[in-house]
C-alpha cells in the first residue's frame, strides 16, 4: 500500500472511531444504537468497545470476543431489553460478573432460511452500568445463544 493509501485508510478509520466515540452510552436506547452501529459496520473492535473488560480472565475475554465476532455474520432481526432478574431466574445467575448485571440485551439475528422457515440465532448478552455508561458484562460463561426456526 502506498503512503497516500495509508493516509486515506487512517483518515477513514479515524473518522469512524470519532463517530463511535460520540455514542451516548448513558441510556439503554443509546447503548442499543451504538451496538447496532458497531454491528452494522462489521468492526469487531467497535463492538468490543462496548464491553467492560475490567477484572476479566483471558478465557472470559476470549469467550466474549468469540460471541461478538460470531454475531457480525448475521443481520439483526430485533433487539429486546429486559430486567436481568428474569434471566437469573430462568438460566441461573451469571457467576463472577465483572460489573453488576442490570439488564439482558437480547439480540435476534436472521441467519437464513431452512426448509421455508426463518432461521433465527438469538443471543442474550448481560449489560450493566459502570461510571454512568452501559456496557456488556463479562462473567464465567459466554453469552447464551440459541438457534430456532420460525
Amino acid at each position: 500500500m502506498s503512503y497516500a493509501g495509508i493516509v486515506v485508510a487512517l483518515a477513514i478509520y479515524g473518522s469512524a472511531a470519532t463517530a463511535f466515540a460520540s455514542d451516548d452510552l448513558t441510556s439503554l436506547k443509546g447503548f442499543e444504537q451504538a451496538f447496532r452501529r458497531a454491528h452494522d459496520s462489521h468492526q469487531p473492535a467497535e463492538m468490543e468497545r462496548l464491553v467492560c473488560w475490567d477484572g476479566t480472565t483471558p478465557k472470559m475475554r476470549k469467550d466474549m470476543r468469540e460471541a461478538l465476532r460470531e454475531s457480525i455474520r448475521y443481520p439483526i432481526d430485533a433487539i429486546a431489553i429486559y430486567p436481568y432478574a428474569i434471566e437469573a431466574r430462568v438460566n441461573g445467575p451469571l457467576k463472577h460478573p465483572n460489573i453488576k448485571p442490570a439488564s439482558v440485551f437480547n439480540v435476534r439475528y436472521f441467519s437464513g432460511k431452512e426448509e421455508g422457515h426463518r432461521m433465527i440465532v438469538e443471543t442474550r448478552y448481560i449489560i450493566g452500568k459502570k461510571d454512568g455508561r452501559f456496557q456488556f458484562v463479562v462473567g464465567s460463561r459466554r453469552p447464551l445463544s440459541f438457534t430456532h426456526l420460525e
